[in-house]
């Protein structure tokens, strides 16, 4: 198999991404690891999606990634939308990826 310069070139810098990400505890194939863009706040993504209302982030399951909701001193709850939190943190064309469906702290966004 040939591989050409650039393409070993680009393997490299993915590989040495993909260790440095790993080393956070983040799992990504090589094509991620070239677009890594950073985490997400969930509490920042709380706040920008509803504004005003004093929300916190809360963890609902630990076994569950999907599990984030937005809750009010008074109870209410709503969902946290991870791609906008993505494209709201990291701009346009920005979007989530998770790690682990199991772990809620492994999520990520890529660009």
């Amino acid at each position: 198999m040939n591989i050409t310069k650039k393409t070993q070139r680009a393997l490299t810098v993915a590989a040495s991404l993909a260790l440095t990400i790993g080393g956070l505890g983040i799992s990504a194939t090589a094509a991620q690891a070239a677009t890594y863009k950073g985490g997400v706040s969930m509490q920042w993504a709380c706040e920008k999606q509803y504004p005003g209302q004093g929300r916190t982030a809360r963890v609902l399951d630990q076994r569950n990634a999907f599990s984030w909701v937005c809750k009010s001193q008074f109870g209410h709850q709503g969902g946290i939308d991870v791609n906008r939190a993505c494209r709201d943190t990291y701009g346009g064309g920005a979007y989530a990826q998770l790690g682990d469906r199991r772990n809620p702290y492994t999520w990520y966004c890529v660009k």
